[in-house]
């Protein structure tokens, strides 16, 4: 090549406008247009339909859900919402009550209502020799495309009669898949977690025995809506494969 200059030789405006050439070519065109242009059409319809298919909870559920959240029966954090049973009432003080049955019925009848135990709601069965606390509690995970606080009144109402509810949030996607955080090792982690929180909440309102040794047992089920549902399904297959109990 001898005296013939470098720039000359690696010419990058030349190979710049080569390539400009080439993109407007007929060809390029073609292709562009009838290959690329429908597949780039078709993903973002699908996302337009996603967008606007996102739903989230109406002004009732979120005024419900509020009112739970400032009285302590809803717990809320990034991943999941945690719907919990009614507090146990709060007993009447004892000079109370013994003076207004005296007036109503007289003493012997207060002894034999002092005999008479009484229940909490929420509470499970009393442990013995040879049974444990055990709290049955649902994981729930949501639909395609639906914020995960739009289930917030069917949730409270399984927690009203005594379930302990976690709805798992699958924010920003809502989407139920096990990459994006319906995986076994995604599951054993809010598994843990819901369920300290659910054992030091049935402990702290006395809604389990306090005084027998053994551990408090949280039987948990999967449920979920849509998507959700067979995101549950597939993990407790996975569990069940697994043969683990998570602790």
């Amino acid at each position: 090549i001898g005296n013939i200059p470098m720039s000359y030789i690696f010419d990058f405006s030349y190979f710049i406008r080569l390539s400009l050439l080439a993109l407007l070519s007929p060809v390029t065109m073609d292709i562009i247009f009838n290959y690329f242009a429908p597949l780039l059409n078709s993903v973002f319809s699908r996302l337009k339909i996603a967008t606007i298919s996102r739903k989230g909870p109406d002004a009732i559920t979120r005024n419900s859900l509020s009112r739970r959240v400032k009285n302590g029966r809803v717990i809320r954090h990034l991943r999941y919402d945690l719907y919990l049973p009614p507090k146990p009432p709060v007993p009447p003080k004892m000079e109370t009550f013994v003076s207004e049955t005296r007036r109503d019925v007289g003493p012997r009848a207060v002894n034999n209502d002092l005999k008479q135990s009484s229940s909490n709601p929420g509470r499970t069965s009393k442990s013995s020799k040879g049974k444990r606390n055990s709290i049955h509690s649902l994981i729930f995970f949501p639909g395609f495309s639906i914020h995960h606080s739009a289930y917030a009144d069917v949730a409270a109402r399984m927690s009203d009669m005594g379930v302990p509810v976690a709805v798992v949030s699958l924010e920003p996607l809502r989407l139920a898949h096990r990459l994006l955080g319906t995986g076994v090792n995604d599951l054993k982690r809010l598994l843990k977690l819901a369920g300290e929180e659910v054992v030091q909440y049935y402990k702290h309102h006395n809604l389990v025995d306090r005084d027998t040794e053994e551990p408090v047992i949280l039987d948990w089920a999967l449920g979920g809506h849509s998507m959700g549902g067979y995101a549950a399904f597939y993990l407790v297959e996975e569990l069940m494969g697994m043969n683990e109990k998570v602790s």
